[in-house]
């Protein structure tokens, strides 16, 4: 170090058990973002969100750095990629702001990751969610997962280092805990907001008709549109049960239509056994 002092560079944080939670359980997508500490330390938190099993926010990893820039997003990188077995992204997705030094180092570190941009982005670039791989479970377009989890620990980056990190230690310790006692209520069915999200779509059954195609093939029409859904394919060309797993009225229409149970054909990754 210059002069012989020794200077803060970086500290990284991941607790084995949110690592194995988003391994088992968690969509295959991560929130990447930073946020500025508010104390008299400056610095930078990166962090590394994903969506649990109830659709909520699943902080999975840390890190404090002294400046954003592209050497401490490789090394906050390499660390998450090592820890999670994300190997070069394929099969992955990653939602982050245009910050470049990130970009360039998802490129170089996870080249075969799927990129999404927060949605203020995407509609400066026109883009949309047609180009989304599926098997994610998750159709965000929104920063929400990362900001939901800055503004929970608004506090804690306030306070002095060593505080700041003992605080998060022990927030998400009460965090973990509370979600395993919640989750034990559940029973073997699908998460509650998953649950209410599907009866939510199942209000909109009456403006679709449904016409059947084949044993599991239908077209559901509306009053301006019309979409193919294959319950034995388990996809619609909307699209949307394909990148978010819950679907939309399409598919709710036809499996009404089969008097068969809904809940059913809802991806696995929101069960609450996940």
């Amino acid at each position: 170090m210059p002069y012989g002092k020794n200077y803060f560079s970086k500290f990284y944080v991941c607790f084995d058990a949110l690592r194995k939670g988003w391994k088992e359980g968690s969509s295959k997508i991560i929130g990447l973002d930073g946020c500025f500490l508010k104390g008299i330390y400056k610095g930078e938190l990166f962090c590394a969100v994903g969506r649990d099993t109830n659709n909520g926010i699943y902080p999975i990893t840390w890190a404090l750095v002294c400046v954003d820039n592209k050497e401490n997003w490789r090394c906050f990188l390499d660390l998450l990629i090592d820890d999670l077995g994300l190997n070069l992204g394929y099969g992955y997705s990653v939602i982050s702001d245009q910050h470049k030094g990130l970009i360039e180092a998802v490129k170089e570190l996870l080249p075969y990751v799927k990129h999404r941009k927060y949605a203020k982005h995407i509609s400066q670039n026109l883009r949309k969610r047609a180009y989304f791989q599926p098997g994610r479970s998750c159709d965000a377009v929104e920063n929400g997962m990362s900001e939901s989890f800055n503004a929970v620990i608004v506090d804690a980056r306030k306070k002095p280092i060593i505080t700041m990190l003992e605080e998060l230690r022990m927030y998400m310790m009460e965090r973990v805990f509370n979600k395993k006692c919640k989750g034990l209520g559940w029973g073997n069915q699908i998460c509650p907001t998953i649950r209410e999200i599907v009866n939510e779509i199942k209000k909109g059954l009456g403006e679709y008709q449904v016409l059947p195609s084949g044993l599991n093939q239908f077209e559901v029409r509306g009053t301006t549109d019309a979409y193919k859904v294959d319950l034995e394919e388990i996809t619609c060309s909307c699209r949307l049960w394909q990148l978010n797993g819950i679907g939309y009225v399409h598919y709710v229409a036809s499996i009404s239509f089969m008097n068969r149970d809904v809940e059913s054909y809802v991806d696995k990754m929101f069960s609450s056994t996940t």
